[in-house]
């Protein structure tokens, strides 16, 4: 685990999958808002629970974003993890929250 800067980007949702029970979000053709993660490129990949119900909630707003093609601004926990399914995309960083714009 390596720790890094929480990163919170604007961005278009390209991919949400789950995989060995956790959800991930990939977020990407938008910006940083402050300080860029060290776990990210020019996009971010968040990991959560999708169990819980908080990622519930934050699985159905992804969902939802992804399928209307609006922009979503997403919060990381600063939690840089490697084992992201997305490898050739950089890290997973946690999330713990989000936002559909529009």
């Amino acid at each position: 685990m390596q720790e890094s800067f929480a990163a919170s980007y604007q961005g278009y949702i390209s991919n949400v999958s789950i995989y060995a029970g956790k959800a991930y979000v990939v977020v990407s053709g938008g910006e940083y808002d402050g300080i860029k993660s060290n776990c990210g490129t020019d996009q971010m990949v968040y990991s959560f629970d999708p169990n819980t119900s908080l990622g519930k909630s934050m699985l159905a707003i992804a969902l939802a974003a992804k399928i209307s093609g609006k922009a979503a601004y997403l919060i990381g926990d600063g939690i840089c993890t490697g084992g992201s399914i997305y490898a050739n995309q950089g890290n997973s960083e946690g999330l713990v929250g989000i936002d559909l714009k529009g």
